[in-house]
C-alpha cells in the first residue's frame, strides 16, 4: 500500500469519527468537554484497534460459549435456536452465560448444556460481576468462540463475554465504536433485511456467523386435542398497558369456557387477586415451567407465557395490542394470535371464546404459524 492510500484510508476514519461524535455543529458548543472526550476515546480507539493483532476464525468449533442475560421471551428465543443448532452440530459442547430467572428454561429444554449463573450484580456493581466465583471457575477453560446472542447493541453483555478465553468473540455492534468492541472479532451490525424479522430468525443470523451448520428450528405439528375437557391456563397480565385486555372480560371468558365443560385456572400475580382469588402465583421459573406443562392450551397477552407455552408445545391464543406478529410470533403451528394494535379492549369475548376453542372463521382476526414463518423465512 503506497503512503497516499493509507493515509486516505484513515483520514476517512478520522472523518467518520468526527461525523460519529459531533452530529451538528451546535453539540460542540453546548457540550464541549463531552466532544472533545468521546474524540478523544475515538482516536484511542482507532489506535489500539490498528495496533490490535488480527485473529481468525477458527476451522474447527467444538465448543461455544452462549451470553444471553435477558428476559424470559429472550431466553426462549436463544434456546429454540441453540436446539437448532445442537441438532446440525450434535458433538458441539455449549455453554451458556444466563442469569438464575432464565436459567430453568435452559436445563429444562436443552439438558446437555452447561449453565452458569452470575448474579445481575457483585459487590454492589455490575462490572464486579466478572470477579464472582461462579464466573472465575470458567476463565481458565478455552472456547473456541464466543458469541452474545442478542439482536442488539448490550455493553453489559459483551463485556461478561470478554472476560473468557475465547478464540473467536461475535457479537452485534452499534453506529458507535466503543472499547468494548476492541476484544470482538466480529461485531457487525445485523443486515438490514433482518430488521423486521422474527427474533428467533436474528438469533439464528448471529449464530451462523460461526460457520457452523444451523437450520430454522423443527415446529410441532397442530395437537388434535379435543375441545371439551380441556384445560385451560390464562395468563390475564401483561406488562405493555396496550395489550392489556379487561379484566372483566377475562373473567367473563372463563365462566363461558367452564360453561363448555373446559377446566380454567389462571396465574399471574398478587395484584389480580381480587378479581381471581384463585389465581396460582409460581414462586420461580422452573414451578412456571411445571405449571404450564400440566394444561393442554394457554390464553394469555402477549409476553413471555405464550413464548414459553409454545416451548412446552401446547395451544396457545395470544392477545396482542402492539404489534408483535412479524417479530415475537410464539413459534408453534397451534397458535392463534388476536392482534389489535393500540385497540385491544376492541375484541369481544365472543371473539376471543370462538379462537381459544377453535370455531368458526377467526382467520379474520389471528394469524397463523405458518403465515408468520414464511413472512419471516423469505
Amino acid at each position: 500500500m503506497n503512503f497516499n492510500n493509507f493515509f486516505s484510508k484513515y483520514l476517512r476514519k478520522i472523518k467518520c469519527f468526527l461525523l460519529i461524535y459531533i452530529r451538528t455543529p451546535s453539540d460542540a458548543i453546548k457540550h464541549p468537554v463531552q466532544v472533545l472526550l468521546s474524540f478523544f476515546g475515538a482516536c484511542l480507539y482507532f489506535l489500539f484497534g490498528w495496533l490490535r493483532a488480527k485473529r481468525q476464525l477458527p476451522n474447527k468449533i467444538e465448543s461455544l460459549l452462549v451470553v444471553r442475560r435477558n428476559k424470559l421471551g429472550d431466553a426462549i428465543t436463544t434456546a429454540l435456536a441453540l436446539k437448532a443448532l445442537q441438532k446440525s452440530t450434535p458433538n458441539i459442547k455449549i455453554t451458556i452465560v444466563t442469569d438464575t430467572y432464565a436459567s430453568p428454561i435452559y436445563k429444562t429444554f436443552l439438558p446437555d448444556v452447561v449453565v452458569i449463573e452470575p448474579p445481575k450484580k457483585h459487590l454492589k456493581s455490575f462490572y464486579f460481576t466478572g470477579f464472582h466465583p461462579v464466573l472465575k471457575d470458567h476463565y481458565q477453560k478455552d472456547f473456541d468462540v464466543g458469541v452474545n446472542c442478542s439482536a442488539s447493541f448490550s455493553s453489559k453483555a459483551i463485556y461478561t463475554l470478554n472476560m473468557f478465553n475465547c478464540k473467536w468473540r461475535i457479537a452485534v455492534g452499534g453506529a458507535k465504536k466503543y472499547f468494548w468492541y476492541l476484544w470482538l472479532d466480529d461485531h457487525d451490525l445485523l443486515p438490514e433485511c433482518l430488521r423486521n424479522k422474527h427474533q428467533v430468525i436474528k438469533i439464528l443470523s448471529i449464530l451462523k456467523r460461526t460457520k457452523l451448520p444451523i437450520d430454522l428450528p423443527l415446529i410441532p405439528n397442530k395437537s388434535t386435542l379435543e375441545v371439551l375437557g380441556q384445560r385451560f391456563l390464562f395468563f390475564p397480565e401483561s406488562n405493555r398497558k396496550e395489550s392489556t385486555w379487561a379484566v372483566n372480560n377475562w373473567i367473563e371468558l372463563r365462566s363461558k369456557i367452564e360453561g363448555e365443560g373446559g377446566v380454567v385456572k389462571v396465574c399471574g400475580s398478587a395484584n389480580i387477586m381480587d378479581a381471581f382469588p384463585d389465581v396460582l402465583c409460581p414462586a420461580a421459573t422452573q414451578n412456571l415451567i411445571e405449571l404450564v406443562n400440566q394444561f393442554d392450551h394457554v390464553v394469555c397477552s402477549e409476553g413471555g407465557a405464550s413464548h414459553l407455552a409454545a416451548l412446552c408445545q401446547k395451544r396457545v391464543t395470544v392477545l396482542s395490542g402492539v404489534s408483535i406478529s412479524a417479530t415475537w410470533f410464539p413459534w408453534t403451528r397451534d397458535c392463534q394470535l388476536i392482534e389489535r394494535t393500540n385497540n385491544i379492549q376492541s375484541v369481544s369475548v365472543e371473539n376471543v371464546l370462538s379462537v381459544a376453542l377453535r370455531r368458526g372463521d377467526f382467520e379474520v382476526i389471528s394469524k397463523s404459524f405458518d403465515e408468520s414463518v414464511k413472512t419471516n423465512t423469505e
